[in-house]
C-alpha cells in the first residue's frame, strides 16, 4: 500500500512540475518598453492585445502610415502603445527585420508552391503533359492537335477548358474550329464507355 501511495505522490509531484513548466511558458515577460511584452514564444506583442510588434511595423511599411494613421486603422491601440511598439522595433530593428524577411520568404515559397508549373494563356499551344498539369480532371478543347498514330494528343492550341463536359461541347459548336479534339485529363470512372 505504501508503494502505491509513494508512486501516486511522485506522479503528483511530476504533474505539478510539468504544470509549473507550462505556466512559465505561458507567462508574458515584461520588457523595458511600457506597452511591449514578450509572449510565451518570446515574440514581442503589444500589451493587452494579440498584435505582434512586427505586424504593426509591416502595416506601417506596406502603407506608409504615420503613427496617427496606425491609430486610425487600429482604434483599439493607443498612441502610447503604437509609439512604444515602434520604439521597440527601432531598438531591435536588425533582429526584427530578419524575422520579417523570414516570414516574407515563407509566404513567397507558399505562394510559389500554389502556382501551376507555369501560367496558362487561352489560345496557347501546350504539350499533353502541360495540359494535364494545368487542367486536372477537366475537359479540354484543343484546336489543330498533333496526334500520334494511335490518335493520342501530343500537343495543340487550348481553346477552352471546364469541369463540365457539356460546356466544352457547346464551346466547340460555338467556335467551330476546323480541326479539333476534346480531351479529358482525369481518370474516367470505371465502366464508362466512350462512343466516337
Amino acid at each position: 500500500m505504501r508503494r502505491v501511495l509513494a508512486h501516486c505522490e511522485t506522479q503528483t509531484e511530476e504533474e505539478a512540475v510539468t504544470e509549473e513548466m507550462r505556466e512559465l511558458l505561458r507567462k508574458e515577460v515584461k520588457t523595458q518598453y511600457e506597452h511591449v511584452i514578450l509572449n510565451g514564444d518570446n515574440v514581442p506583442v503589444i500589451a493587452g492585445t494579440n498584435m505582434k510588434v512586427i505586424e504593426l511595423v509591416l502595416g506601417r511599411m506596406a502603407y506608409g502610415w504615420s503613427p496617427e494613421e496606425v491609430h486610425f486603422q487600429h482604434p483599439y491601440l493607443t498612441l502610447g502603445q503604437i509609439y512604444s511598439a515602434l520604439a521597440y522595433y527601432w531598438d531591435h530593428q536588425e533582429e526584427l527585420d530578419r524575422d520579417i524577411e523570414r516570414r516574407l520568404q515563407f509566404v513567397d515559397q507558399a505562394q510559389r508552391a500554389q502556382e501551376p508549373l507555369r501560367r496558362f494563356t487561352m489560345g496557347e499551344v501546350m504539350t499533353l503533359l502541360e495540359i494535364q498539369s494545368c487542367f486536372d480532371a477537366e475537359w479540354v478543347l484543343i484546336e489543330n492537335p498533333e496526334v500520334t498514330e494511335s490518335l493520342q494528343v501530343k500537343h495543340g492550341k487550348v481553346l477552352w477548358h471546364s469541369k463540365d463536359r457539356d460546356e466544352v461541347y457547346h464551346k466547340a459548336r460555338e467556335l467551330r474550329p476546323k480541326h479539333s479534339a476534346i480531351l479529358y485529363t482525369g481518370r474516367l470512372p470505371e465502366g464508362t464507355v466512350v462512343v466516337l
